[in-house]
């Protein structure tokens, strides 16, 4: 449970998690909030609503942001519940939908609250208001002007603000046509993010907030991105990678394999927006047979040899590379390099020259499946040598590799349940690569740790509440590398497992295959 309770000017945010704690019962309660002047003023009526794996803080939040989004509904320039969605992606993004204790005091930035926004004089407002749930979406949502108040204090302070009195901090409804544009694209024109993708991972959930807040099924979105239905000639509903229908018309008389790359790349790249699939003339048999897609990064990049684009292509290619049996890939084309089963352990080879940018495949990644070879699970692993360990010995499995859900449109590891301060155990011997925060997994790892094992493979242990290794040191396995903890984007005490192929570096997150694999293939079963 979240109250907001104000010691003197302060509002302090505390937060009881609940792991893991399933469907939450509703609860008839009307929560109160804190208004400019210290007052304690009610702000959810009704009840909350069941949610996956959150706490009542969280949705207590989310519900707030919503609730904000249709009070400020007649300026907003488009509608209510769009603006929600990004409101509340943005603020899971920035804060864990409040889940994070350190949102309550500023960053080296300055920066705090849900939506980290600037307490510096001269900004968005003091300590006290930015963390003020209702003020901080009202301020993401139509921006800030900076007061003559508000200026005079930088001046005093000595400190730059945001602009002269009068100045408007931009918020939503000053974004051209935000209603019509991407929503990554118009989430991070009001946050100038440094990391502006990763907002992606938080739109499932939003989406799902403002569908139970709206009245409709808390779960309606999730249950519509579990997988095909038995009827669906993509599979039979029990695919690791089944993704729900994409709209797009390229999905006609595509083969079950190509139908599933279109849908799963639709869900797991939300900014392609188009698609071509079969055609009944082309010089090459892929096409016409329905085994082909073509995934256009031109529709998600104007100038698809900027450095975004091709970095938005690569991580298509390489995410369809990592799953190709799982989706019955046969070849990957993309920017005159092709990647082929036949020949995977030459890798990425050299195209000729065939005269134009998508002849060369510069602005679109090309799948070519075999049409029906999908393998959901695919033969059992051959158990190789040196015995691996569980990364924890108590635990409960909460999330699997590939599974879909509230916190992730794919999850890339599997998640040890476990109480705060359980050790944390090295799966195989190695070496350790990172230990701390800030490295190549993202902030969103927390304290985490990896290992290069001598196979060549790499695991990484994230969200730990501290990490009993150094970045050089050879490890047993077995041997403790840390603590269960909820660091970086974590709703409850749990370890998060990622393993990577050999030549893969943890943090290229859609090439991580599935741990409980990689464990089994080591002799170790995991009780799922």
């Amino acid at each position: 449970m979240r109250r907001l309770i104000v010691l003197g000017s302060v509002a302090i945010a505390i937060v009881v998690f609940l792991p893991f704690a399933g469907f939450l019962t509703a609860r008839n309660v009307t929560p109160t909030i804190c208004d400019g002047d210290g007052i304690s003023q009610p702000i959810i009526p009704g009840p909350i609503p069941d949610m996956p794996g959150l706490t009542d803080g969280q949705v207590r939040l989310a519900k707030i942001i919503w609730l904000q989004a249709h009070k400020l509904s007649s300026r907003l320039r488009g509608p209510a519940d769009q603006a929600a969605v990004i409101a509340i992606a943005v603020a899971s993004q920035e804060s864990t939908l409040g889940a994070n204790p350190t949102i309550n005091r500023p960053n080296a930035d300055g920066d705090a609250g849900p939506f980290q926004q600037r307490t510096i004089p001269g900004w968005y407002g003091s300590l006290a208001q930015v963390t003020d749930p209702a003020y901080g979406a009202s301020s993401f949502l139509l921006g800030h002007t900076v007061t003559a108040e508000q200026y005079a204090q930088a001046i005093t302070a000595g400190t730059r603000p945001a602009g002269r009195t009068g100045y408007h901090i931009p918020g939503l409804a000053d974004v051209p046509d935000w209603a019509h544009i991407d929503i990554i694209d118009a989430a991070d024109q009001v946050q100038h993010s440094a990391f502006p993708d990763a907002v992606a991972d938080d739109i499932p959930v939003a989406r799902e907030f403002v569908t139970a807040f709206d009245g409709g099924s808390s779960n309606s979105l999730i249950a519509d991105a579990v997988g095909v239905q038995p009827t669906d000639p993509c599979g039979d509903g029990t695919h690791p990678t089944g993704c729900p229908p994409s709209g797009s018309p390229a999905e006609a008389r595509l083969k079950p394999d190509t139908l599933l790359v279109l849908r799963c790349i639709k869900q797991q790249f939300p900014k392609i927006m188009t698609f071509y699939g079969y055609r009944a003339h082309d010089q090459y048999p892929d096409h016409p047979s329905g085994r082909a897609v073509d995934i256009m990064i031109s529709s998600a990049y104007r100038d698809f040899n900027s450095p975004e684009a091709v970095a938005y292509g690569t991580k298509i290619a390489k995410w369809v590379k990592a799953h190709h049996a799982e989706l019955g890939v046969q070849y990957i084309i993309y920017r005159q390099h092709i990647w082929n089963i036949q020949r995977a352990s030459e890798g990425w080879r050299l195209m000729p020259d065939r005269g134009s940018p998508t002849a060369n495949h510069m602005d679109h990644v090309q799948v070519t499946t075999y049409g029906n070879a999908a393998k959901p699970s695919g033969p059992p692993p051959k158990i190789i040598s040196g015995k691996a360990v569980t990364p924890v010995e108590h635990y409960t499995i909460t999330a699997t590799f590939g599974e879909v859900g509230s916190w992730a449109r794919y999850h890339t590891g599997l998640d040890f349940a476990a109480p705060i301060g359980t050790p944390v155990r090295a799966a195989l011997a190695g070496t350790i690569t990172h230990a701390g925060y800030s490295g190549a997994a993202g902030s969103w790892a927390g304290d985490y740790v990896t290992i290069k094992h001598a196979d060549g493979t790499r695991t990484l242990y994230a969200h730990m509440s501290a990490t009993n290794a150094v970045v050089g040191q050879s490890v047993m396995t077995g041997e403790r590398v840390g603590a269960i903890g909820v660091t970086g984007r974590s709703f409850g005490p749990h370890l998060h497992f990622e393993t990577y192929p050999a030549g893969i570096q943890p943090g290229d997150t859609y090439a991580a295959v599935d741990p409980a694999k990689w464990l089994h293939q080591r002799g170790v079963g995991v009780g799922l």
